[in-house]
């Protein structure tokens, strides 16, 4: 039997739905005991009020429990993206799910493409006044129907959560688990004592759908109609929702009778069980794989502990199980490290977030950089490799690429133009595979150009090395006019900085996108110098001279690197600068940090930008993007479009955004400064509530995009921005940003990795070159490196010796790295390494006080 939805799915129920009627059952505050027992019983990094009751921590299994009290005081309710699976690298078929603490149990549950094969609802609303969207529970005890809402506590794991509601008379737990292995998700509703329980699930598959249910009533298989978007790209896309333990079917039990009633919600009722599982699966290629997942779940319930374990071993080997020993200022990467790497995969695989639920495309420039830097980071050049061809792929015959693409079934959906830098960024991923690897054969590997005309994969093999030829045709013929120099377009890094008058696009140059051209060229020509592709490498190096010798000439005014530098017909002049009179805006942060990290800058430029950034860009939040927003006329645009357009002043607009800070840190890095790990704490949620104090309550176990001013509005913005500055003496409050989606959580983990622990990957070696302070002096790390579990030792001094390398307990012999500002680190070949267990690293030391 085929139950059609109305047209109109998922509209307003009728007045009498237990979603609208239903009172909230909302769990009472638990004891600090009580808390503590939803853990392993370690309680790290703990959060008190003023009272100094427990409000969160995390254990030692980096598992976060949440308390009503933390709950209530966060502007946004705790949320988390679950991804089913052990998937750590791009396939279309991945299954996900978010959910919230406030009785929100699967939401936006969907395989493959996460906006346009949606299979539950959105949860839009973060007040939680709509009741309808996604999966929820309502019970029946002594007090009638009510609606699970806020818990006693909320437990958060990797692969699941669990919501604790105690009550004076009852007791309810909710878990929702995603399989560690499967493309399956069980949600189950225990109670202390039997009660009638209905669980209400909110399709809105496609804007039509059909459900079919089963015959013994335990099951419906949920299919796209034929004519929509879904069916037309995944035409064999399929979802179960089933429950061995209630009778599934429409939307009659929700408003009291037979139906159905048009809401486009599908109910479990189980009336008098103390015990309810939902299962929840989803596959693109057909209903016997999406039975196939769903069948162990309906045999027996999940081992919910052997399913979270298994989600952080996943993690773990990706992230080569790194673990600090002990209980210095780096063990907070414990709890934090395993977060972000969750967080970079769902970026990565499944892509949206807790508050940007509509993704499901890559960013040309984004997955260049954090995915692609995880990789790398944890030695994972398959990863890294699959990643740059399936790039490569959707670059057209001219060099361009597009600014995002969906790498699905609906690959022929793209944005039609890019950014200026965006040309750059496979190039410069192709370059830092190579640094990693040597893995030179990539360049001979065929990848078609993509078919611009007809919005699909290009038929005729092209070189990988063909794709690089494109690219650098494209940077010769689009230079700012009379300059060497690649221009504008339509925008760089910084989206609020699109260009507002179309004359900016040819005549203007972003001096970060310059910048980061001369890396790639001056790498590139570096790596392939001496090889088969030797003339790759001369034309390279001819870009990475030419942009050598005009950086100073044209960039560089008055000692001060300029954001941008337009190149009209009456005169160059700066933007972004000192002397910038049209904008009013002086400093620009990327470039000045792009420039250190490129190694363009001399030693003495590279000080002076430093000191310019610590003066009028360093907050006690993290470095800002510029030195104040840029003006805002109500809407009305004179030179960069969303800056002055967009009336909020979150992301980029209220400059702080957490992506540029740790590129800041990858700086720092360049030039050696200890304050490496203190600027990658400043950004760790874990602990910032007790570092920062303007910093508003937050969720502290997954990763923000920005850290947002609190103004009211951007007059307000505009006049106070001074409060925001380190001793204000009347500071503002920050919060913070769009939760989970973005690149930032892969490139602060390399920065973990190879820029403060300074243990980097290369062709059969293993450069260790950290950055780390005197009071990181004795941290211990254990990672796999070159293939083996070890121990890694710190011994910081004060001094400025160079690194030296102990392998249990014996000096190990290397190379020196060569760098523009500092003493480079050793680089040990893998032979050396061999048999080693303990490594001994010695930064800053007297070579004579050393063990021979």
């Amino acid at each position: 039997t085929t139950t059609a939805t109305p047209a109109v799915v998922g509209a307003e129920p009728p007045a009498r739905s237990l979603l609208l009627q239903a009172p909230l059952l909302v769990g009472d505050p638990l004891p600090d005991d009580a808390l503590v027992a939803l853990g392993d019983g370690r309680v790290l990094h703990p959060e008190r009020d003023r009272a100094g009751a427990l409000l969160s921590f995390f254990d030692g299994a980096a598992t976060h429990v949440v308390s009503r009290a933390k709950e209530a005081s966060v502007a946004r309710s705790h949320g988390h993206v679950l991804k089913a699976g052990d998937d750590v690298t791009a396939t279309d078929g991945v299954l996900s799910a978010t959910v919230y603490a406030a009785g929100v149990f699967a939401s936006h549950v969907v395989v493959g493409n996460t906006t346009a094969n949606r299979f539950l609802s959105v949860q839009r609303h973060q007040l939680n006044l709509l009741h309808q969207a996604g999966l929820r529970v309502l019970v029946r005890g002594a007090a009638g129907w009510q609606l699970l809402g806020v818990p006693s506590a909320l437990v958060m794991d990797l692969g699941g959560v669990r919501w604790v509601y105690r009550t004076g008379d009852l007791a309810v737990d909710v878990t929702t688990t995603a399989r560690a292995h499967d493309r399956a998700i069980e949600v189950r509703v225990r109670t202390d004592r039997p009660v009638d329980v209905l669980v209400t699930a909110d399709v809105e598959l496609a804007g039509s759908w059909s459900a079919a249910p089963t015959a013994d009533g335990h099951a419906v298989v949920v299919t796209a109609s034929p004519g929509t978007d879904a069916a037309a790209h995944c035409p064999d896309l399929t979802y179960v929702l089933a429950s061995p333990d209630g009778v599934v079917g429409d939307d009659g039990p929700l408003l009291g009778g037979d139906g159905p009633h048009g809401t486009g919600v599908l109910t479990v009722s189980a009336p008098g069980t103390a015990d309810v599982r939902v299962v929840l699966t989803g596959a693109l290629d057909g209903v016997e794989a999406a039975w196939a997942a769903a069948a162990p779940l309906l045999a027996a319930p999940l081992d919910v502990p052997a399913e979270l374990a298994g989600h952080r071993a996943t993690v773990a080997a990706l992230t080569r199980h790194l673990h600090v020993v002990g209980d210095g200022r780096l063990a907070e990467l414990n709890a934090l490290v395993p977060w972000f790497a969750q967080n970079a995969l769902v970026h990565f695989l499944v892509p949206h977030g807790l508050e940007q639920y509509s993704g499901a495309a890559w960013g040309t420039r984004d997955v260049c950089q954090g995915p692609f830097e995880l990789a790398l980071a944890f030695d994972h050049p398959g990863t890294a490799r699959d990643i740059l061809l399936r790039v490569l792929a959707h670059q057209n015959p001219d060099g361009t690429l597009p600014q995002w693409f969906m790498f699905d079934a609906y690959r022929e959906r793209y944005q039609d133009e890019a950014h200026g830098d965006v040309v750059v960024w496979p190039l410069r991923a192709l370059v830092e595979y190579l640094a990693a690897t040597g893995d030179l054969a990539v360049l001979a590997e065929q990848v078609p150009f993509w078919d611009d005309v007809h919005r699909r994969p290009g038929t005729v093999p092209v070189s990988v090395a063909d794709h690089l030829r494109a690219t650098m045709a494209y940077v010769r013929s689009h230079r700012a006019p009379g300059t060497a120099l690649l221009s504008y377009g339509e925008g760089d890094w910084d989206d609020t900085l699109q260009p507002a008058q179309a004359s900016m696009r040819e005549e203007m140059a972003s001096s970060w996108t310059v910048a980061l051209l001369y890396q790639t060229a001056h790498d590139g020509a570096r790596l392939l110098a001496g090889t088969a592709y030797d003339d790759l490498a001369t034309e390279l190096a001819a870009e990475a001279a030419g942009i050598a010798q005009e950086f100073d000439d044209r960039l560089v005014v008055d000692g001060v690197l300029a954001g941008y530098v337009v190149f009209a017909p009456e005169g160059a002049w700066p933007v972004i600068h000192p002397t910038d009179r049209r904008t009013g805006l002086h400093y620009r942060l990327i470039p000045m940090t792009r420039s250190i990290i490129a190694g363009l800058f001399t030693p003495e430029q590279a000080a002076a930008h430093e000191a310019l950034v610590t003066e009028h860009l360093h907050y006690p939040d993290g470095v800002r993007l510029m030195d104040r927003p840029a003006p805002y006329a109500d809407g009305v645009t004179r030179f960069f479009r969303r800056g002055e357009q967009a009336a909020n002043i979150g992301r980029e607009i209220g400059l702080m955004y957490t992506h540029a800070h740790i590129r800041y840190v990858e700086a720092l890095a360049a030039l050696g400064r200890p304050s490496v790990v203190t600027e990658l704490l400043r950004i760790s949620p874990v602990g910032q509530h007790a570092r920062l104090a303007t910093s508003e309550p937050r969720q502290r176990n997954c990763y923000f995009s920005s850290s947002d001013a609190d103004f009211p509005d951007r007059f307000t913005a505009a006049a106070q921005w001074d409060r925001l500055r380190e001793g204000a003496a009347d500071p503002v409050g920050v919060r913070g940003g769009w939760r989970v989606y973005s690149s930032g959580p892969g490139i602060y983990l390399r920065q973990v990795v190879q820029g403060a622990l300074g243990l980097v990957v290369r062709p059969g070696a293993v450069l260790v070159d950290p950055v780390l302070a005197v009071q990181d002096d004795g941290t211990t790390v254990e990672i796999e490196l070159a293939g083996r579990r070890r121990t890694v030792r710190y011994h910081v001094s004060a001094g400025d010796g160079d690194v030296v390398v102990l392998g249990d307990g014996r000096p190990l012999p290397g190379s020196r790295r060569t760098l523009p500002y500092r003493a480079g680190g050793l680089l040990v070949a893998d032979a050396d390494l061999a048999g080693v267990d303990v490594l001994d690293v010695f930064v800053g030391a007297d070579r004579s006080t050393l063990p021979r």
